[in-house]
């Protein structure tokens, strides 16, 4: 007689089973490395805007702010920074953009929109309404900003994020667990 290679059909359902189990474990995990890495990405775009409204105070030797904006062309005067923000050279430093006309035109005296930074993914941004820097690079005072997810449940570690403002410039991020 002759030797057949291959599975058996009980052979092959258990392979199937062992796979399936795999899948069932590892997908809901991929799932939320996936959040995560969203969240930490987003913060990390936020906190290296700050960056760059600081280095650019510095650099033109003027004031610069950053507010929430949900039209990215004024102020909103907003605590809720999830719809989107702005960057603007801030001349007179009284936090709201101030033009005569044409934003995309800087002239002498006039704020100009550097920037502009988009809506969260859903996410709750929670700061003060205005962060200004000025040329020497300091910021106004102390300021922090919370980033916490929408999907967040409560205690779940390191999704949420504070990203903290000293009146020195230095700006830094500090993971926390859902509120």
């Amino acid at each position: 007689m002759k030797e057949l290679n291959g599975f058996t059909l009980i052979e092959l359902i258990i392979t199937i089973a062992l796979i399936a189990i795999l899948f069932g474990i590892a997908v809901p995990s991929f799932v939320g490395m996936i959040q995560l890495n969203r969240d930490v990405a987003q913060v990390n775009s936020l906190q290296g805007n700050l960056r760059w409204a600081r280095t650019e105070a510095i650099k033109q030797h003027v004031s610069v702010s950053t507010c929430a904006s949900s039209d990215k062309l004024t102020c909103s005067g907003s605590t809720d920074w999830a719809a989107g923000w702005i960057i603007f050279t801030d001349q007179n430093n009284n936090g709201v953009v101030n033009d005569n006309g044409d934003l995309n035109l800087c002239e002498d005296g006039e704020d100009c929109i550097l920037k502009v930074g988009s809506a969260a993914y859903n996410a709750a941004i929670v700061s003060t309404a205005t962060i200004t820097f000025d040329a020497k690079g300091t910021a106004a005072d102390n300021y922090a900003i919370t980033f916490t997810p929408d999907d967040c449940p409560t205690g779940e570690q390191n999704r949420s994020s504070t990203i903290s403002i000293l009146a020195l410039g230095k700006i830094k991020k500090i993971r926390r667990n859902c509120p």
